[in-house]
């Protein structure tokens, strides 16, 4: 059975904000979109990779870095390395690897998250 996950909790959403100095109203509706950002997935998956977080937070900018990663294939940017990157970190947690799995049927969208979840 796959890990349900609905979207990011406060508390990890706060966490990221001020590891990536985002700067939320907390009136985002879809927190994970409103902040996809292709020129930030550099740093995120440096603090997917570097940074000891918990499984909430790490959910949360797993689905935030496959969301800047949608973004950057649509607009023409190759993202295959960091696809495969991610996928590579994600493999290293299958909780949080079986929660973006949940979280992207529910979407409707496998473009790139096709490429990080198989």
């Amino acid at each position: 059975m796959s890990e349900e996950y609905y979207g990011p909790t406060p508390a990890a959403r706060e966490r990221l904000e001020q590891l990536l100095g985002l700067r939320a109203t907390g009136r985002e509706q879809d927190w994970e979109i409103e902040f996809a950002d292709p020129a930030r997935i550099r740093d995120m998956l440096r603090i997917l990779d570097d940074t000891d977080l918990d499984n909430d937070e790490r959910s949360a900018l797993s689905a935030l870095t496959l969301h800047s990663l949608e973004e950057a294939a649509e607009a023409g940017i190759k993202v295959n390395l960091a696809a495969l990157e991610l996928r590579n970190i994600l493999s290293r947690t299958p909780t949080v690897r079986e929660r973006m799995r949940f979280y992207w049927k529910r979407m409707e969208q496998d473009r790139v998250a096709s490429l990080v979840l198989r």
